[in-house]
């Protein structure tokens, strides 16, 4: 079965311009460098350089994938080992912690969200 790609030709708005520039200031302005805001976040030093480069932007690829991550672990949910819950819960929240970090959020923020729905 061949899978149609949704986005294939589909334009994308720039919303900021320079992104990743925009995120080694930030970055810079708190005194971290690549290695230690890369440790921070948990992502990859790479990822995070091809970011700050521009070479890599948030799109709707990586909302897609999201997307496929939730129904996988859905799937793996109903089956009776949680180890493969557990592998898909890893791989949504890499993805997510990928978004986050294209947004400039961090974690705080979004327990301070839960934290305000909580009340």
């Amino acid at each position: 079965m061949q899978v149609k790609d949704v986005y294939r030709g589909s334009e994308s708005v720039e919303l900021i311009d320079d992104y990743g520039g925009e995120i080694r200031k930030a970055r810079i302005a708190k005194g971290m460098d690549l290695e230690e805001f890369a440790a921070s976040i948990l992502e990859k030093k790479g990822t995070l350089a091809k970011i700050e480069s521009n070479d890599l932007v948030p799109d709707d690829k990586m909302l897609k994938k999201l997307g496929e991550e939730c129904t996988e672990i859905v799937i793996a949910a109903k089956n009776t080992d949680p180890t493969e819950t557990v592998y898909e819960i890893s791989d949504l929240m890499y993805h997510l912690m990928v978004v986050m970090a294209e947004k400039n959020i961090t974690w705080k923020d979004v327990t301070q969200e839960l934290v305000r729905r909580a009340k």
